[in-house]
Order: structure tokens, then sequence, then C-alpha cells
């Protein structure tokens, strides 16, 4: 039997994938909870604290939940770090009037002892270490709740960066001089490698979460580009260094020519692989089938980058019939770097970008989640954000900043500082970044994540509950290859992630 006290409206935008509202200590809670049988004598009806602006902005409107069953009181939805909870002031109401309420304070930092609620409800509360609350009813029946108020033990959204060395480029040797990264069916991916030596590798491994890479020596009978590869319709598609387009259909194996060339490929887009054909200075974009025939051509706009544009990304809205796609800066006809984002809605390439972010070649575009506070109430908001990482200016210098837009590609503004890379971590351009799930879990009797109302669900969260164990998919971003200030081809994978994301969801 669960009570849930003032319960809000969690707010999400609908863009793709996963995860809402987190549960920010999971995993961070040593207390053991007794078993309690309900009754309704000495039952908890609703619990909140006191609206405090000096503690925090609308704290009265934090969201509490009641478990009579395990005599737990909680806020799932964990504070902000940092956020003092030595003198909070509860509200409490019982189901009846309780003869005894008190509430014991033991190990707390300020305060410690025991308050008769009763007789002095407006007194403040240490919560920063075990707190019980004991009720007792008028026909001697009690019972014993435990109170937690929840903080985060580090910023939600902070993105996580760190350095696999535990998982370097797969290369055959060391010293690897280009490579290029896809993503191929669910969280795999595939790399080609060219060797100190001039040879070719290519490996793949199933799950970049936890990569085994099988990597194999290829023999090519051309010189490939390998900057251009992509992955489409099953197939491994690049061009060689003379334009002609090469395929595979056995992961890289083994390559045929498809009679046709062109000067670079821009992207896949749904079931089409966009490339720009060359005709004597006359440039046309050209949508091929999996079959690679052609579908439709259009002229390049004079402005549209020709090379080390970033990679081209595809999104979903309510609003349009079928996906747009986005990419960003690169090198014009001029030789000129662009700044402009461009757009494609399966018929016609348009400039969307009205803020840009710098000019720069060979950026990564990452497509992911960031969380605003977009209300007065004490809630995030969940937006489909872009990513702009890496990248070379004109003079030749690197970027190091994380540029952010939440409006798919309009605008871009300079990320927080909690998003940025450390200091550690040396900037790349020409990089492949790519995202994958990573499986986490969590058990609910000490994760202090118990069920919310269903109103609360988050829309793309995907979980799945085995008795006390919920296991979910959290989405972290790979980046891999780029080359370093120095020309060097950096040769461990940077991996990150939302520190929200990786606190186990509310269901």
């Amino acid at each position: 039997m669960k009570r849930f006290s003032r319960p809000y409206a969690f707010l999400c935008a609908a863009m793709l994938l996963i995860v809402g509202a987190a549960v920010g200590c999971n995993k961070e809670s040593d207390v053991t909870l007794p078993g309690y049988t309900a009754t309704e004598s000495v039952a908890v009806r609703s619990f909140k604290l006191t609206a405090d602006a000096r503690v925090m902005k609308d704290l009265d409107s934090v969201y509490f939940s009641i478990d009579l069953d395990r005599g737990v009181i909680y806020n799932a939805d964990s504070l902000p770090k940092g956020t003092k909870i030595t003198a909070l002031k509860p509200v409490i109401s019982f189901a009846n009037t309780p003869a005894e309420a008190e509430i014991i304070m033991t190990g707390g930092s300020v305060r410690t002892g025991t308050v008769d609620y009763k007789k002095n409800s407006t007194d403040t509360i240490d919560f920063s270490g075990d707190v019980k609350l004991r009720v007792k009813a008028s026909d001697n029946l009690e019972r014993t709740y435990t109170l937690k108020v929840n903080v985060h033990r580090q910023v939600p959204d902070s993105i996580m960066w760190t350095s696999l060395a535990s998982s370097p480029l797969p290369s055959r040797m060391a010293n690897p001089k280009e490579q290029r990264t896809v993503a191929v069916a669910d969280d795999g991916a595939l790399t080609m490698v060219k060797e100190a030596d001039g040879s070719y590798t290519v490996a793949q491994c199933s799950s970049l979460a936890n990569p085994v890479w099988e990597k194999k020596s290829v023999s090519l009978s051309f010189a490939p580009n390998i900057r251009s590869l992509h992955y489409f319709g099953g197939k491994l598609v690049m061009l060689d260094q003379s334009g002609s387009l090469c395929v595979s259909e056995d992961m890289g194996a083994t390559w045929a020519m498809a009679n046709c060339s062109y000067e670079s490929i821009v992207g896949v887009f749904t079931d089409q692989l966009i490339a720009i054909s060359n005709d004597g200075g006359s440039r046309h974009f050209t949508n091929l089938d999996s079959d690679f025939k052609v579908l439709s051509t259009a002229d390049v706009p004079m402005d549209f980058p020709l090379s080390d544009r970033s990679n081209m990304s595809a999104f979903s809205t309510m609003w349009a019939a079928q996906p747009i796609a986005i990419l960003s800066g690169g090198v014009k006809a001029d030789g000129s770097l662009s700044n402009a984002v461009w757009g494609y809605d399966g018929n016609v390439w348009t400039i969307i970008s009205n803020t840009p972010p710098p000019a720069l070649q060979g950026a990564s575009l990452i497509p992911y989640y960031m969380y605003r506070k977009t209300s007065t109430a004490w809630v995030q908001t969940e937006y489909t954000a872009w990513l702009l990482v890496g990248g070379k200016s004109a003079d030749g210098s690197l970027n190091r900043e994380v540029y952010v837009s939440y409006d798919n590609g309009v605008s871009f503004i300079k990320g927080r500082s909690y998003i940025q890379f450390p200091a550690g971590i040396s900037p790349v351009w020409g990089a492949d970044a790519l995202v994958a799930s990573r499986p986490m879990s969590a058990n609910l009797n000490s994760a202090w994540s118990e069920r919310a109302p269903k109103r609360r669900v988050p829309m793309r969260i995907q979980y799945d509950v085995d008795g006390s164990e919920i296991n979910w998919q959290c989405p972290y971003i790979y980046i891999v290859g780029g080359h370093e200030a120095s020309g060097a081809l950096r040769t461990d994978m940077l991996r990150g992630v939302l520190a929200r994301l990786t606190f186990a969801p509310l269901f």
C-alpha cells in the first residue's frame, strides 16, 4: 500500500529516444528497512517541506513518496548537488490524529535528538543523518518511518568524459595513420584503419559498451578514401582516391566497383545514399537507392561545404512527414570555412542556422539529450540536443569547446562548464562520434527508487523490472579517432555520458 503526496506533472519534449526524470542517489543509501504491516491508524497521509528560498527555490514543490508497506518516506528526484538539508521544516499530515508523533535525529552534522512534532511542528530537522518518524495511535499501535531527503552527489546535468585506455583504436599495429568508424546493426561499430605500414585493417564489434573487436587484415586493389566510408543498406560503401564508388557486401573483406564516380559522400538519409557528383565543375546532389540507381539529382548551392563537413545526422519531428537531416561546417568551393548548419528535408537543402557555431572543419555532430528548467515548478524538461565537438579553425587551431543546440541546429551556444571536456583531454578534428546504449541496472530495495504515479512515466525510457532489479539502456557517446594538434591520430576512445541518465529511472 503506497500513497503519494503532492504529485506534479513531469514535463518532457517528445523527440527521439529515452530517459526522463532520474534518481540521483541510487545505490547510495545504506539504510536497512524493517518489514511493516500497514495500518490506517498510524498512516502518514502526506509529506512535504516548507518553502525556504534560502535553501532552494520551489522547495515546497519537491515530490515525496510515501511507502506505507516498507515505512519509507523519501524524494525519488534528488535535490541539486550542494543543497543544505540540515535545517528543513517538514509538513506532515496523518490519516488519523496520532496520540504521539516525534522525529528522532541521529548522526546529523548539525543536530541530533528528538522533536515532538505534535507540539513543535515548525521546528527544523537535520536530514544529513538518520531520521525516523515515530507515530503512535490512541489504541497504542505504533509505526516508525524512515525519512530521507536525497541530494545529488554530483551535478546531474554534467557530462562525464573519460578516455577509455582499455578500449583503444582497434588497429593491428602501433601508430595507425588514419581511421573511420561507423555504426552498424544495433549498438555495434565497424572501424577501418590504415596501419603504419600502409596496410588496412577492418575491425567489428557487436557492442561499443563492451567492445570485443574482431580484426582482419584486408587487401585492396584500389587506394581508398577511408574517411568516405559509410554503412548503407547492409553494405559498406566508400570512394577510392579517384572518386569511384566501391561496395562491400561482406563487411569489408572484399570490395567491388559500382561503376559510378562521385566527388564525395554526404551521408545516408532514410533509405538513400546522398553523394555529390562533379561534371566539369557543375556539382549535383545525387540520391541513390540500395542498388545504387539514381533516384534524384539537385544542384549543389554555391556555399555548400564540399569537404570536411561534420557527419550528417537525421531526426524526426511531428511537423514533418519524414526525417530532417542536418550537418555543420566544412570547406567551401572557394577554400573558406563554413559556419552554417545545413538542413535537408528529402527535397531541398537550405541553411537553417541563425546563430551558427564557429566555422570549423572536421567537427563532430552528436544527437543527444539535455535537460533544462522551463517552469516555476521544481522539474526539468528533456530536450533532444545536438552537441558539436572538435574541429579545426581557419588558423589551424583546434576547437576544445562543446557547443549545444536545443532547437535542431537553428542556434548553437557554448555549453556550460559542466559539459565541457576536462583539461586532460586534448582536442581533435576529423573524429567519428557514435551514440550507443549501455545496459545499466539497480536494486530497487537499496536504490530508493519506487513506483511513481503513472503520469510521471518518461516517454522514451527503455527498461524492464525483474523482482527488485530494474534494468535500463543508457545512451553513451563514443568519440573515435581524430587528429591532434601534432597531426597524430588519437588511439584511445573517448566516452561521455550525461550523469542524469546513469541514475535509475522512475517508473
